[in-house]
């Protein structure tokens, strides 16, 4: 398949289309879970209303009557609002739904959690179906735009780097984490300019930590080790410097430059470091002008 985009829109104009709208679910409650929380609030407030009904035929009329069955009416009432707030709450708790249109169930996929996490600040974060409709609004969004001093963009790049993955033969989570290795990108304010401007954007902190809210480490660290990487390969491989963009020349400054003995030791101690080794490679490679490749529809299944 092949793609074609408009860079003065920076819109996505997919040869599939990927829809944007989150996937259907059903929008009723299964109905044991639905019981569970009505069961008992209903009983006992039709005791209470029973028993309303009883006292008043033991007593017959008079005020003492008359304002025991209003209480008891009310205590019905209470019931009755607890037993709503009961649903509202298993509403707002129920199972989502799945990864997308043909996708497995949520979890069941490559990579995606089946619960979100919180984040540092210990709020509620995203979902994982809520991360995949942010990427692709995203690579929809912003795509078109410049890959900072490269003559591809954003998204040329990251189908590139996706595409050069999979035919060496790697992983999915390999190949997942190259399509979205500078997903950060796309996340951050400093504008399309940061480079020019001298500004260090710390991309892949930024974006592992928006990934890491559907996906775990066996995609995320190689995401976040790569600019190390690009610092390790340039101190380690002879030649390597030569090889690397002005762009990416110009950024390996601003990311800190050449590794020192301790710096390379730590960095051969982390995990997934081959991964990201490999994943650098792609990144470098990755910025060949009118390539054509397959669409990002055909590498979102490595995300779901």
């Amino acid at each position: 398949m092949m793609q074609s985009f408009s860079r003065d829109r920076g819109e996505l104009l997919l040869g599939s289309v990927v829809s944007n709208r989150e996937p259907s679910v059903s929008r009723f409650p299964p109905m044991e879970s639905f019981c569970s929380y009505l069961h008992r609030p209903l009983l006992i407030s039709d005791h209470y209303l029973n028993q309303t009904v009883t006292v008043c035929n033991n007593f017959g009329p008079g005020y003492r009557c008359l304002t025991l069955c209003l209480l008891m009416m009310v205590a019905a009432l209470i019931t009755m609002l607890l037993s709503i707030t009961g649903t509202v709450m298993w509403w707002q708790r129920r199972p989502q739904g799945t990864g997308g249109i043909g996708a497995p169930a949520m979890g069941q996929g490559n990579g995606l959690r089946a619960q979100g996490v919180e984040n540092r600040e210990g709020k509620s974060s995203m979902t994982p179906i809520q991360v995949l409709l942010k990427i692709d609004g995203l690579y929809s969004d912003r795509g078109g735009s410049e890959y900072h001093g490269e003559s591809v963009t954003q998204l040329e790049h990251a189908l590139q780097s996706a595409w050069l993955a999979e035919k060496h033969g790697q992983p999915a989570r390999v190949i997942a984490a190259a399509l979205l290795h500078d997903i950060g990108h796309l996340l951050h304010r400093h504008g399309q300019d940061s480079l020019d401007q001298s500004i260090n954007d710390r991309h892949e902190e930024l974006g592992v930590r928006f990934l890491a809210q559907a996906y775990g480490p066996e995609m995320t660290e190689p995401i976040r080790l790569h600019v190390l990487a690009k610092r390790y390969l340039a101190t380690t491989r002879p030649g390597y410097g030569g090889l690397l963009s002005l762009a990416s020349t110009r950024s390996l400054e601003l990311q800190g430059g050449l590794m020192n003995p301790e710096e390379v030791a730590a960095f051969q101690r982390q995990p997934y470091v081959a991964d990201a080794v490999s994943l650098r490679e792609y990144d470098d490679r990755a910025k060949v002008v009118a390539l054509v490749t397959p669409p990002y529809a055909y590498f979102r299944r490595y995300l779901e």
